[in-house]
């Protein structure tokens, strides 16, 4: 008996075990859930979550707001539409129409185009613009009729022109006394911004047997020599009405000499050039850079009562083309010279307004036979150029 209980024993015991292991284990998982769910439970009572029903306020008042905007937004479309029926345009018109009354000032610019330094060297670089109203002037004067001033500074001379046209005309017309032949020497400064230079000039005039010639010459003046730095010629007729220039050459220092002729044969009546191939109408009494100082030298000593030509206006060819020099007279003054004091009439070429055009002064003395005793060019920016006679020689010879 005792062999066949023996080996049950261990085996209840065994079956025993696990069915205690079991049920712990069944117990301790039943723990585990039940403090899982309390869990559960007491963080849903926690505070923390309360932003849950706010999140639902927060969303209303999202579809609130866009109400609130849409009304703006629709009012501020309104509000642009009503700003073009205010047509606050109208004064564009005016505006217009300004342009078009500026319209003869900018078309009046460009004839005025001269390269700065253009009067001070004898160059005018001014095209074809000033070849269609240089004609206009000079017939103006020989007819008796005097041109509208060109620039606002010859405003104050404008009544004065208007009321001695005829006889500023007929002087012009009438040219019979001209200075002797001489040789004038000059002291030159140039201003270039505040440096200056100082130099000599030389003006040679001759005329015999109804023929002119004029030669200029201006140097720098160096420790010790003078470098030339410029040369003109004027060579011409002498009519009743004044010089006729037939040639007119210009050579600058390192430079090729040009030439500018004036072709008086009826069948041409033009100003041609050896630097451009452009032809510019021949107007009478027209005039180049060198031989327009004795041209009004001559229509001062003719003149009965010189104080009387108020204006004078010229078509005046350099080397590339033609402008219109218009003189006004300014008044009378005492000058300081090289041969000693005088009374000088003192005229002015006034450059047009916008323009790149130097204001050119010319005094002239009748105690020095009425030479030109002053020449000063000023340009735009401001760079001068004064000759002022140091002395001079009367005679064939000189």
């Amino acid at each position: 008996m005792s062999t066949t209980i023996a080996p049950r024993l261990p085996a209840l015991f065994g079956v025993r075990r696990i069915a205690l292991y079991v049920a712990a284990s069944l117990l301790l998982h039943a723990l585990l859930l039940r403090a899982f769910d309390h869990g559960l439970r007491f963080g849903a009572a926690e505070p923390v979550y309360a932003p849950a029903p706010v999140e639902a306020t927060i969303v209303e008042a999202a579809v609130a707001v866009p109400r609130v905007r849409v009304a703006p937004a629709r009012r501020a479309p309104r509000a642009i539409r009503k700003a073009p029926s205010i047509d606050p345009i109208p004064p564009a018109p005016a505006a217009d129409t300004a342009p078009s009354a500026q319209a003869p000032e900018s078309t009046a610019t460009p004839s005025a185009n001269a390269s700065p330094g253009d009067a001070v060297s004898g160059e005018a670089t001014t095209a074809g613009e000033a070849s269609q109203t240089a004609p206009t002037p000079s017939t103006a004067i020989a007819s008796g009729e005097a041109a509208a001033p060109t620039s606002t500074t010859d405003a104050a001379a404008e009544t004065t022109t208007n009321a001695v046209p005829d006889t500023t005309a007929d002087q012009r017309l009438h040219i019979d006394h001209w200075p002797p032949n001489g040789t004038l020497t000059f002291k030159a400064l140039a201003l270039q911004g505040k440096t200056p230079y100082y130099g000599t000039g030389e003006l040679h005039w001759q005329i015999a047997d109804g023929r002119y010639r004029i030669e200029q010459t201006m140097g720098l003046d160096l420790l010790i020599t003078t470098l030339r730095l410029q040369s003109s010629t004027s060579e011409g007729s002498v009519q009743s009405d004044g010089l006729a220039p037939d040639r007119y050459t210009e050579q600058r220092r390192s430079r090729a000499t040009v030439a500018t002729n004036f072709n008086r044969e009826p069948d041409k009546q033009t100003i041609t050039f050896s630097a451009s191939s452009k032809a510019f109408p021949l107007a009478a009494g027209a005039q180049d850079r060198a031989s327009v100082l004795f041209q009004l030298a001559g229509l001062v000593r003719s003149a009965t009562d010189p104080a009387r030509i108020d204006a004078y206006e010229v078509q005046l060819a350099g080397t590339r083309g033609v402008e219109t020099w218009s003189f006004a007279l300014v008044g009378e003054e005492e000058l300081a010279l090289g041969p000693g004091p005088a009374r000088a009439l003192h005229f002015v070429r006034l450059p047009r307004p916008e323009s790149y055009e130097s204001r050119v002064e010319i005094w002239y003395a009748a105690a020095f036979e009425g030479y030109p005793v002053r020449i000063r060019y000023t340009e735009r920016n401001g760079d001068v150029i004064d000759l002022t006679l140091d002395a001079f020689r009367v005679g064939a010879g000189s």
